[in-house]
């Protein structure tokens, strides 16, 4: 089981295992007021939503989804800077990777309702963002725990899986 808890004093990703006598807490980034949607899949790694990157833009959320390897602690943003994107949900095969994405838009201030588009993407992704980025800022870098500067694109469609 993987789950949120901010007994801390801030989000933090932990799981559990019916064995276990006590949660075990995940490495990911640091000094993040918001973790969200955890998902553990079969290849060790954990997929969420944090805001711990500042959009800089007021009135703009800096919500973005990660996934963090379990075997090396690095952390990779999935989805583009200025994007908002919420809700990760990974395939049964662990190939595609679906999120909940407002875009780049500002907020039309109706938080009650939110339109979003769902935006599928390979799971593979991360092989590209764990290069180093090109002078484009367009795939990323794999980033160490405590920051995040990853960014590749989102524009894989949906396929059958």
């Amino acid at each position: 089981m993987v789950f949120i808890s901010e007994r801390s004093g801030s989000a933090r990703i932990y799981s559990q295992s019916p064995r276990d006598l006590k949660p075990r807490q995940i490495p990911t980034v640091t000094n993040a007021l918001f973790h969200d949607r955890p998902s553990l899949i079969n290849n060790n790694r954990l997929y969420f939503t944090s805001l711990h990157e500042p959009s800089g833009v007021v009135f703009k959320s800096s919500c973005a989804v990660y996934c963090t390897n379990l075997e090396d602690g690095k952390t990779v943003r999935l989805t583009p800077r200025g994007a908002v994107d919420y809700s990760p949900a990974v395939s049964r095969s662990g190939k595609l990777v679906a999120v909940a994405s407002y875009g780049f838009k500002p907020w039309e201030m109706e938080f009650n309702e939110m339109r979003t588009d769902i935006v599928v993407f390979p799971a593979s992704i991360l092989a590209i963002a764990s290069r180093s980025a090109p002078a484009d800022g367009l795939p990323g870098q794999a980033i160490p725990p405590s920051t995040s500067t990853a960014s590749p694109t989102t524009d894989g469609g949906a396929s059958s899986e």
